[in-house]
């Protein structure tokens, strides 16, 4: 079990693989770090992904419009079967306050990491799996 208490810390990058064999990555806030050509490297795996699973083959909103500020504020779950990206989520995180002031995390309760308190103002999920019979 992966547990993460870093809030406010280095920004998440991770990388593991599952029981089934796939390769899971989760980036947290790739806009306000990442080189260009890797964020568009990324940005081509989650555009694949919708090529894949939506009627049309595109949207453009949101990550997948690849702007640096909407990828500053986003959380990414991708998930690969082999070198193809087969389903993805992105989260976006919200500034949150706390008695007037703005906040990334919660005191840690006895036996626990930080409990966030900024919210997830949209969340999109894409996976190119087909539904179970």
């Amino acid at each position: 079990m992966l547990e993460y208490v870093g809030l406010g810390s280095r920004p998440l990058d991770l990388a593991f693989r599952t029981r089934a064999a796939a390769h899971v990555r989760i980036v947290e806030f790739p806009g306000r770090w990442m080189a260009a050509s890797d964020q568009a490297e990324l940005l081509g795996d989650l555009r694949s992904v919708v090529r894949d699973t939506v009627p049309g083959g595109s949207l453009d909103y949101g990550v997948l419009t690849g702007s640096r500020e909407r990828w500053a504020h986003a959380i990414l779950t991708i998930i690969y079967d082999g070198e193809r990206a087969v389903a993805f989520n992105a989260l976006t995180v919200l500034p949150c306050e706390l008695r007037g002031q703005p906040v990334e995390g919660a005191p840690p309760r006895p036996g626990h990491g930080a409990i966030p308190t900024t919210r997830a103002a949209a969340s999109a999920v894409c996976s190119t799996a087909s539904p179970a019979s």
